[in-house]
């Protein structure tokens, strides 16, 4: 498909990657350590157009069922989105530093969200910003504290959080 970059092993476990900056290093970082993993990455390439309705047309062309859904930069309040409109085909949430629509008041109107999610603060983040995203989460929720001003800049972190979401334990 034009404008999706799949990388990793076929058949196995998948994992869709929502970024706003997909093609830049540091979301490379992520997804190189994802494949060395084991995971099938998905990624498109531009997002800014992409829609829950969109998500679910690319999970059905490449017969995606069950993966886990990351949300990164401008990717994340889809990854949101998604989640709480179709969180059925999806196993997990990780998200980075973007906090749950209605618990940041940018989409009072968002559902929760019902599948297991890690959300991931940067250390400039307030605790609070993740406890108030927690109430917006009815299902097994975690958040971790990246020590770096970005979580993009810990990408070993960052991909280890995703794989520890793949794991049905």
């Amino acid at each position: 498909m034009e404008g999706i970059r799949v990388h990793g092993p076929s058949g196995g476990y998948s994992i869709l990657v929502l970024a706003d900056n997909a093609t830049g290093p540091e979301v490379s970082a992520v997804v190189a350590r994802l494949n060395e993993s084991g995971l099938q990455t998905v990624v498109p390439e531009d997002v800014s157009a992409l829609t829950v309705a969109g998500i679910v047309s690319l999970t059905e062309q490449l017969q995606l069922r069950w993966l886990t859904l990351v949300g990164i930069g401008g990717g994340a309040d889809l990854a949101w989105h998604a989640a709480a409109e179709q969180g059925y085909r999806f196993s997990a949430l990780v998200i980075a530093e973007v906090p749950h629509p209605a618990a940041s008041g940018s989409d009072p109107a968002c559902a929760a969200v019902q599948i297991p999610t890690t959300f991931l603060i940067n250390k400039n983040q307030s605790a609070d910003v993740a406890q108030q995203t927690g109430r917006k989460v009815w299902a097994d929720y975690r958040y971790v504290t990246v020590g770096t001003p970005s979580v993009l800049k810990a990408p070993a972190e960052f991909a280890s959080e995703a794989v520890l979401r793949t794991s049905t334990w």
